[in-house]
């Protein structure tokens, strides 16, 4: 059925309504299963930290910048583990990755080049133009993929 399945996460409770399925996914299918955060990259960081002033840049604000980019990729690295852990007590085994980029596009290239066959993920459940304002990983995924796409989607007390 599904060997492969792709669980993007992004540190919400919502995120995570996922896991349930992903779970039972790997122990009924014997699915292998991976979850994946994409965390803002260097270029991203600096591009929306630095200062407007160019001259304002110095090596002390870069440092700061490249130092809370690893604190980002630290704790999802320690996040996943913690998840892959969860899914060990359940009786299932995850692999993680963690990827530096957008994360709509982190996850489809992920995706398409590790040749996954399902994509398991959470949903705001943002319609119309909340999804405009905040934007949505779960709506660029939908419609930038040939892979099928499981959307879980919260109970609407949580969105």
């Amino acid at each position: 059925m599904f060997d492969k399945v792709l669980v993007p996460l992004d540190g919400s409770e919502i995120s995570e309504l996922a896991i349930p399925y992903a779970i039972e996914l790997a122990k009924c299918c014997g699915s292998k299963v991976t979850l994946l955060q994409a965390v803002e990259s260097l270029g991203q960081a600096i591009a929306t930290m630095t200062p407007i002033e160019p001259v304002l840049v110095t090596p002390e604000t870069t440092e700061q910048i490249v130092e809370g980019v690893e604190a980002e990729q630290k704790a999802a690295e320690e996040y996943l583990t913690g998840v892959a852990a969860r899914f060990k007590t359940e009786g299932a085994e995850a692999g993680w990755a963690v990827l530096s980029g957008s994360p709509g596009v982190e996850i489809l290239e992920f995706a398409d080049k590790e040749g996954f066959q399902l994509i398991a993920m959470a949903t705001h459940g943002r319609g119309g133009f909340g999804r405009v304002l905040h934007g949505s990983v779960a709506d660029h995924v939908m419609h930038h993929t040939r892979l099928p796409v499981l959307f879980v989607r919260p109970p609407h007390s949580q969105t």
